[in-house]
C-alpha cells in the first residue's frame, strides 16, 4: 500500500493526527451549525408562535373574565367596583395585546386571515359593550347588567371570543409543527455528529493499523536479518518493503551485511594465498632436505676415500 511505503513514521503519525483533528473540527463546526440552527428554531418558535400564542390567550382569558364577573356581580358573588377596575384594565390592554399578535403573526392567510380581519372588524362592538358596561357599573344598574349579559354579551362572544378561541388551536398546531421540525433537526445532527465521529474513529483506527502494520513488518525483517547474521548466515535475503525509517534501517542492515560478505571473501582468499604460499614453503624445505642428505652422503663418501688415500699413503711410507 502507498500509505506504508512512501510515508515515514513521523508522516504516518502526522496524518493520524490530522485525521483526529479533522473529525474533532468536523464535530465542532457541526454543533455549532446546530446550534446556530436551534437559536433560529427557538427564535421563530417564540416570536412567531409562543408570543403570539400568549398575547391571543391572555386576551381571550380577559374577555371571558369580564363576562365571568358580569354575572358574578348580578349573582352577588363578586364585587362590582373589582369588575369594573378589571373591566377597564381589559379594556386598555386589549388594543395592545391584539396588535402585539397581530405583529408577531404578520400577514394571515386562508382561514386564519378571515377570522382576524372579521375580528378587526367587529372590535367596535367590543368597545362598545365595555362602555355600557362600565356605565351600568358605575350607576349600579343591575337591569342593565342583565340586559347586557343576556342580549349584548352573545353578540360580543360570537364575533370576538368564538374567533379568538378559533385562531387558537392553529396557533398551537404551528408551534406543534416547529417543535416537531426543531426535534427533527436534532435527530438529523445526532445521525450526523455518530456518523462523523463513526468515520473518523474508522479512519484513525485503520491509520494506526497500517502505522502499526508497517512498523511491525520492520520490526520482524530486522530482527530476522540482526539474528541470521548472529549464526553467520551473510547470504540471508533482505526485502526492503518501504522507504520509512524501517526501512532505512534495513537498508542500513543489508549494507552491513554485503560489506560482511565482502571482508569475508576477502579473509578467505587472503587465507587461501597464505595456504599455497606455506605449500611452496614446505616443498622448497623438502627439496633442501633431499639435496643436503645428498650432499652429506658426497661428503661421506669423499671422507672415506680420504681415509683409504690416507691409509694408502701411510703404508707406502713405511714401505
Amino acid at each position: 500500500m502507498n500509505f506504508g511505503i512512501s510515508l515515514s513514521i513521523k508522516q504516518k503519525l502526522y496524518v493520524l493526527g490530522a485525521i483526529c483533528l479533522l473529525s474533532a473540527l468536523s464535530l465542532a463546526g457541526s454543533a455549532l451549525l446546530f446550534s446556530s440552527q436551534v437559536e433560529r428554531a427557538a427564535r421563530v418558535i417564540n416570536d412567531e408562535r409562543f408570543a403570539p400564542l400568549a398575547s391571543l390567550q391572555e386576551l381571550n382569558d380577559h374577555l371571558k373574565e369580564v363576562r365571568f364577573r358580569l354575572a358574578g356581580v348580578l349573582l352577588d358573588q363578586m364585587p362590582q367596583v373589582g369588575s369594573r377596575i378589571h373591566l377597564k384594565e381589559t379594556m386598555e390592554k386589549a388594543p395592545v395585546l391584539w396588535k402585539r399578535f397581530k405583529g408577531a403573526t404578520g400577514h394571515l392567510s386562508g382561514e386564519g386571515g378571515a377570522i382576524v380581519a372579521g375580528v378587526d372588524r367587529d372590535l367596535p362592538e367590543l368597545e362598545q359593550f365595555a362602555r355600557e358596561l362600565d356605565k351600568a357599573y358605575a350607576g349600579d344598574d343591575k337591569k342593565a347588567l342583565e340586559a347586557l349579559l343576556e342580549d349584548r354579551w352573545p353578540v360580543v362572544q360570537q364575533k370576538i371570543v368564538k374567533p379568538l378561541d378559533a385562531l387558537l388551536p392553529s396557533l398551537s398546531a404551528a408551534t406543534a409543527a416547529e417543535a416537531i421540525a426543531l426535534e427533527t433537526t436534532a435527530q438529523r445532527f445526532r445521525n450526523f455528529i455518530a456518523t462523523v465521529a463513526l468515520l473518523g474513529g474508522v479512519a484513525a483506527l485503520i491509520t494506526v493499523i497500517l502505522i502499526m502494520r508497517s512498523l511491525n513488518s520492520g520490526l520482524r525483517e530486522g530482527l530476522a536479518v540482526a539474528q541470521a547474521l548472529a549464526r553467520g548466515e551473510l547470504g540471508h535475503n533482505i526485502a526492503i518493503r518501504s522507504n520509512d525509517e524501517m526501512g532505512q534501517l534495513l537498508q542500513a542492515l543489508a549494507g552491513m551485511a554485503q560489506n560482511l560478505r565482502s571482508l569475508v571473501g576477502d579473509v578467505a582468499a587472503g587465507a587461501h594465498t597464505v595456504a599455497d604460499t606455506s605449500a611452496q614453503i614446505a616443498q622448497g624445505n623438502l627439496d633442501l632436505s633431499q639435496r643436503t642428505e645428498e650432499q652429506a652422503s658426497t661428503l661421506e663418501e669423499t671422507a672415506s676415500s680420504m681415509e683409504e688415500l690416507t691409509s694408502t699413503v701411510t703404508q707406502n711410507a713405511q714401505n
